[in-house]
């Protein structure tokens, strides 16, 4: 017996907690840049010109990512 057989929960509420690190790369496969995240299920990227927000990320209204050159 484990301590963790008695923890009660219900099904789902495992992944819905997810934190990892979100990554954007160059069309030849290069990394960019990185950020941790957390609870990454609700992030969306959305992309503007030369700069990538992280929707449903706070921090980065004020600090998105710059590219090398636009997106678009």
């Amino acid at each position: 017996m484990t301590l963790s057989k008695f923890i009660p929960a219900m099904p789902g509420q495992g992944s819905d907690m997810i934190d990892g690190y979100v990554r954007i790369f160059d069309k030849d496969g290069n990394l960019i840049s990185e950020r941790f995240v957390y609870f990454i299920r609700d992030v969306e990227p959305v992309w503007s010109g030369n700069k990538v927000y992280l929707m449903g990320v706070a921090e980065m209204d004020s600090d998105p990512w710059i590219l090398p050159t636009s997106a678009e």
